[in-house]
């Protein structure tokens, strides 16, 4: 019986602490989210208007070509007009918020753009999420609504 009540302790312990342990600390500890890691809070999302040479690939150059297929931004499709639409949406999330371990990704579309400060990549998450690298290398993620486009 003690072994037993001993055993749970040890087992509610562990849920508790992981329940309360920092964001980051979770981040970094998980194989998972390894592309969480390092996050900023942003300051600011790029003025849409302000973005110059958007390309949006048919598929994401940097995927092995089995992942990079299936990340087509054509479900739903988004171009140009749509993706400054998305982005004027966009607000930053701090990158303690405990959402960001919550969330579950599934990769939509990758976009780059310039802006004057330089080469800036989007990768846009289907659910309303994205993680922007910025041209000085920080990378910050956002929330955002999907544009309204018809399906094709």
């Amino acid at each position: 019986m003690k072994s037993a009540i001993g055993l749970a302790s040890i087992l509610i312990a562990s849920f508790c602490g992981c329940l309360f342990t920092p964001v980051a600390a979770q981040i970094g500890n998980s194989p998972g989210f390894a592309f969480l890691a390092g996050l900023v809070t942003l300051q600011s999302m790029p003025d849409p208007a302000s973005m110059m040479d958007i390309a949006i690939p048919a598929v994401d150059p940097d995927q092995p070509p089995a992942i990079a297929n299936l990340m087509v931004c054509k479900k739903p499709p988004l171009d140009e007009q749509n993706f400054r639409r998305l982005m004027s949406t966009a607000k930053p999330i701090a990158a303690n918020h405990p959402s960001i371990v919550a969330w579950h990704y599934s990769p939509w579309c990758r976009v780059a753009f310039t802006t004057r400060a330089g080469k800036n990549i989007v990768q846009l998450f289907l659910g309303g999420r994205g993680v922007l690298t910025q041209p000085n290398g920080e990378r910050g993620m956002f929330q955002y609504a999907h544009p309204q486009v018809a399906m094709r």
